[in-house]
């Protein structure tokens, strides 16, 4: 009864996951969507842009990928290249470097000084090594979203260390944090397949991600946020294999738990957003230890037990931690911040664009006294008020919604667009891709929508090899299985927090990175079985 229990569990996430890769291949075929992109002055910003893509352009892009597979294939048969083999990590090594320069370049051309929020954590840290914390007092911008604190605490320890407060300083180490992930988006290929192939495809894929590099001069935690979300991804990858290898075996196994769990921590101290990462990881290992108990290959993982309580436990508790520590140092009540449903309340309202960031639970905030039930209370009421609006007219909620997983799933720019800076008179790479724009974005959603088919088709090919095992009256599934339920959950939690939250197509970056080795799989894959069946219909007809 577990059994049937956890197999249709299992055939529920697959089908939903694919139907939501089937959702995003087909909307990025048809045109190009982004919530804000600069106008003709710097200042002048566009709530909303489409572009109609020419849809050839995507089937050329999708042929060129299978293309480079039937050469990788011929030149993987000759033996005169296989002696090369091992330095197959000087292409993406390469690459990383590459991206890291790009990204250098991109801050030397005349960056300007941090605005906006950016400027708020920055001075933050300035004031706060000098004993001055009244952004803490209520009403101040850290009152307000004390999960920037994780990050504030990194700037103000690199300051103390450093003896500067230089941004610019910052946005350098941004500089080898992008190389460093498109490093670990090939490492991460490597723990999804042997096959050299996907892992030169994901790292031209990552390098095609053109708006990290402009992230470089974002003073803000998510490009280091990501960074260790990917290493946190590859040590679950290396967990869920060691432990389905041999899960009653322990002995030398702590290291990628430690790691996992340091990674993990500093991810969310980073960014907030990265709780989903860790929620999905836990979901896994839990059908994991389910899948041994049930198979009878396990009944207990000490390693794995004690792992989840910290996994579930110490990274939440980290940020508090943190908050606890400029309490004291401040003398300020540091807590919630603004309530979590004033967010949720903000991604029902259409100002500009839909769902996106419209400022309502500021004013409101405001109007209260700073008092957190209060603010609550009046957004639990706007979105009674927001859903009676929505059931009152289906088509326009239909739309937003529409629009608003849009604007986040099929933006390749990431919102890139509108947190770099570039002064006007700037000779750099970003002036020069602001000025294209909308010629640059045509290119990268092809890049995309590459990127979203390749994801369908290893949807497509793990869907096919989970239902054969399950088939059978006594299997055993593999561990790209669980590898692949990882990611699985992982992309259908980010969606919906996409469609609940207050929209912004950052948010969504690192699951495309995650998706970019699946991709690249998903062909690999794809062209393997189609050779594979051909040969097997010449042998068939020799007969």
């Amino acid at each position: 009864m577990a059994k049937k229990i956890f197999n249709l569990l299992y055939k529920i996430i697959i089908f939903l996951s694919g139907i939501l890769f089937l959702f995003f291949a087909v909307l990025s075929f048809w045109e190009t969507q982004t919530g804000y992109v600069y106008g003709k002055a710097p200042d002048d910003i566009i709530p909303l842009y489409k572009i109609h893509d020419n849809p050839l352009w995507h089937i050329l892009a999708v042929t060129s990928v299978f293309l480079f597979f039937l050469m990788s294939d011929r030149i993987h048969r000759r033996k005169t290249v296989l002696k090369f083999s091992k330095y197959h990590f000087v292409f993406p090594l390469a690459m990383a470097l590459i991206a890291g320069l790009a990204a250098f370049a991109v801050v030397y051309g005349g960056v300007r000084h941090p605005y906006g929020d950016q400027a708020q954590l920055y001075g933050a840290a300035m004031y706060f090594n000098e004993g001055n914390y009244i952004q803490l007092s209520p009403g101040g911008y850290l009152d307000l979203y004390p999960h920037q604190l994780g990050y504030v605490l990194y700037l103000q320890t690199l300051f103390r260390f450093t003896g500067s407060t230089s941004y610019y300083l910052v946005q350098i180490i941004n500089c080898f944090f992008i190389a460093g992930i498109l490093w670990r988006v090939y490492t991460l290929a490597k723990c999804i397949t042997e096959k050299v192939a996907p892992w030169i495809a994901a790292v031209l894929f990552a390098a095609l991600t053109l708006s990290l590099p402009l992230y470089a001069s974002f003073i803000y935690g998510d490009i280091p946020s990501i960074f260790f979300s990917l290493g946190f991804i590859r040590r679950i990858m290396q967990i869920v294999r060691s432990f389905h290898a041999s899960p009653t075996q322990e002995k030398g196994r702590t290291l990628p738990y430690v790691l996992a769990f340091a990674d993990i921590t500093l991810a969310i101290l980073f960014k907030k957003n990265a709780e989903i990462l860790l929620i999905a990881a836990v979901l896994t290992l839990l059908f994991l230890l389910v899948y041994a108990r049930i198979t009878g290959r396990s009944k207990s993982s000490l390693h794995m037990v004690i792992f989840l309580f910290f996994l579930c436990v110490t990274p939440v508790l980290a940020p508090r931690l943190v908050h606890a520590h400029y309490s004291h140092l401040s003398g300020y009540s540091v807590s919630g911040g603004l309530p979590s449903v004033s967010w949720v309340a903000m991604g029902t309202i259409e100002d500009g664009s839909p769902g996106w960031f419209n400022n309502y639970p500021v004013p409101v905030y405001y109007s209260v006294g700073f008092d957190r039930e209060q603010t609550a209370e009046r957004a639990i009421e706007k979105l009674k008020s927001q859903f009676s609006y929505f059931t009152s007219h289906p088509v326009y909620a239909l739309s937003f919604y529409k629009r608003k997983i849009a604007t986040q799933w099929n933006d390749p720019l990431f919102n890139a667009q509108i947190n770099y800076n570039v002064e006007e008179n700037a000779y750099s790479p970003a002036r020069l891709f602001q000025d294209h724009i909308y010629q640059m974005s045509s290119v990268l959603s092809v890049v995309q929508n590459m990127v979203y088919f390749g994801v369908l088709l290893y949807s497509l090919s793990i869907g096919k090899d989970i239902l054969k095992y399950t088939k059978k009256a006594s299997y055993e599934l593999p561990s790209t299985a669980f590898i692949a339920l990882f990611f699985e959950f992982f992309v259908l939690g980010q969606f919906f927090f996409s469609i609940i939250w207050e929209a912004n197509s950052r948010f969504t970056i690192l699951c495309y990175l995650f998706m970019i080795p699946m991709s690249a799989t998903g062909y690999s894959e794809t062209f393997s079985k189609w050779i594979s069946s051909m040969v097997s219909i010449a042998e068939n007809r020799k007969i």
